[in-house]
């Protein structure tokens, strides 16, 4: 009896999906790696959209003039992202327990959080109501 109770538990396990698997999966060094370039990427991508209108950045940020500051802004995101993950895959490639999916997911959403708050902030928000009444006339 206990046995059939025992298969029928593993046949529903696949079709059920869980939650609670991400607390228990086990998150190697390589992809470790990943999720810190991306994370950290991801902030710098804010940092950058920030400083963006300061003078040093702001002269330096532009790589081609037709997109701004916005083309070094994701220029200089993407390199950053790519040392990170090249340095940290190098520096974590062996290890095999880097801690759970859980806890690197809620790192990456913090930094997405992060990122998104650096670029929301760096926006001119007092020209929306302008551009909305512009664009009701015609």
């Amino acid at each position: 009896m206990a046995i059939e109770e025992e298969q029928r538990d593993n046949m529903a396990s696949p079709t059920t999906p869980s939650l609670g698997g991400l607390s228990r999966t086990k998150v190697s060094g390589g992809v470790a790696a990943a999720i810190i370039a991306a994370s950290l990427g991801l902030v710098a991508i804010g940092i950058l959209a920030y400083v963006r209108a300061d003078e040093p950045f702001h002269s330096w940020l532009v790589v081609y003039k037709p997109t701004s500051q916005y083309g070094g802004i994701f220029l200089y995101g993407n390199i950053i992202w790519g040392a990170i993950w090249i340095g940290s895959f190098f520096a974590l490639r062996y290890k095999q327990n880097m801690g759970t999916l859980k806890t690197w997911l809620i790192f990456f959403l913090i930094s997405l959080a992060v990122g998104t708050v650096l670029v929301l902030a760096s926006l001119d928000w007092s020209l929306l109501p302008t551009l909305l009444q512009g664009s009701g006339k015609g």
